[in-house]
């Protein structure tokens, strides 16, 4: 049955709950037992194979690892956006080769960079995946990509996260990515978000940091975009100069004698887009 959410519009605004807003109706769920909700996220996978987001509420912390166990046997991939004030769980399904392939070559490539920097040692940066980060007794949320420079200790914020999704998802990513930006206290300094077509096949790409707005009085930043990048089914990168930068204390902590800007080229960006379209 839907759950009974009460966001109220008077409430304060946060990425969760403008997140809450996108979800239809009728993907909105009461939770009631583990296999329950892997039965009916099952259900809603088939029914929409570009994947979508989902949510229960009545959901406790305790939850969510019976939760995650149940749906490693039934769905193919989720994410989960846990908000424990509210007890309600998103949980993002994100079916398809292309959606991984994305994922997975877009972090190679910036790990390649990373890798090759002068006097950085083997391991500048571990590649966490789609590990849970907690804000405790708040909310948690898991990544498809980050990174965690060696200054950090396990399970603290990913330095840069990056977030993929497909066709129709663009204004929930963008919600995904305001979550690490606000949520992290600044650990995490920015957000690369990934959005992918299939039919014809395209990438757009959106850098989002936290940014101070220079036409307000205020002082205090919030999310936004400060780069976008799309790429067509033949490998043509708009616009034509597009290149994916991310500052080297973005990335690291501290600065470092041959610290450098990891810079992907438009070049770049282009052969890794062409071998997903080709092979998805």
């Amino acid at each position: 049955m839907p759950a009974n959410l009460d966001f109220h519009p008077h409430r304060m605004t946060t990425p969760f709950t403008n997140l809450c807003r996108l979800i239809p109706r009728h993907l909105q769920f009461g939770y009631t037992s583990p296999q329950e909700a892997a039965n009916l996220l099952q259900e809603v996978e088939k029914s929409h194979p570009q994947g979508t987001y989902v949510i229960f509420d009545d959901v406790t912390p305790s939850d969510l690892e019976p939760i995650g166990r149940a749906l490693r046997q039934t769905v193919r991939n989720s994410r989960f956006t846990y908000e424990e004030a509210s007890e309600a769980l998103i949980i993002r399904l994100m079916p398809g080769l292309a959606r991984e392939m994305a994922s997975r070559s877009l972090s190679s490539v910036i790990l390649s960079h990373v890798w090759t920097l002068p006097g950085h040692g083997p391991w500048p940066v571990t590649p966490v995946g789609s590990a849970r980060y907690e804000v405790p007794g708040q909310r948690s949320k898991e990544a498809d990509e980050g990174f965690i420079p060696s200054t950090r200790q396990f399970g603290e914020f990913p330095s840069v996260v990056i977030e993929v999704g497909m066709s129709e998802s663009l204004s929930a990513l963008r919600l995904d990515a305001a979550w690490w930006l606000v949520h992290s206290n600044g650990a995490t300094r920015m957000v690369i978000i990934l959005r992918v077509k299939k039919g014809p096949c395209s990438w757009r790409i959106e850098q989002w940091e936290m940014v101070t707005s220079r036409f307000t009085r205020r002082t205090a930043s919030s999310p936004a975009s400060t780069n976008c990048i799309e790429i067509d089914e033949d490998g043509t990168v708009t616009p034509a100069n597009g290149q994916l930068v991310i500052p080297y204390l973005t990335m690291f902590d501290q600065p470092h004698v041959a610290g450098a800007d990891i810079v992907i080229t438009s070049q770049e960006l282009s052969t890794m887009a062409r071998n997903v379209f080709e092979r998805s």
